[in-house]
């Protein structure tokens, strides 16, 4: 089975909005995980410094409140 892909301005203009009301909406606080914390081990396996263990994938998703922006993505 094939999909087809189409352009479609519309659609296109839709998901760019909503993308775009989301982050206004939730702010910087929408990539506060710890993909790109500082106590995040990096690179090895996904260690929490802090805690030293590896966080639950809630915590991993939506980050937790000890979150320290590491300024830069790791990867």
């Amino acid at each position: 089975m094939t999909y087809q892909t189409r352009n479609d301005p519309f659609a296109n203009q839709a998901l760019a909005d909503a993308l775009n009301e989301a982050i206004q909406k939730h702010g910087g606080d929408l990539f506060n995980n710890c993909g790109n914390c500082s106590h995040m081990n990096y690179p090895g396996p996904p260690v929490c410094k802090l805690f030293n263990m590896t966080p639950p994938i809630q915590t991993i998703m939506k980050g937790c409140k000890n979150y320290n922006d590491a300024k830069e993505i790791p990867f």
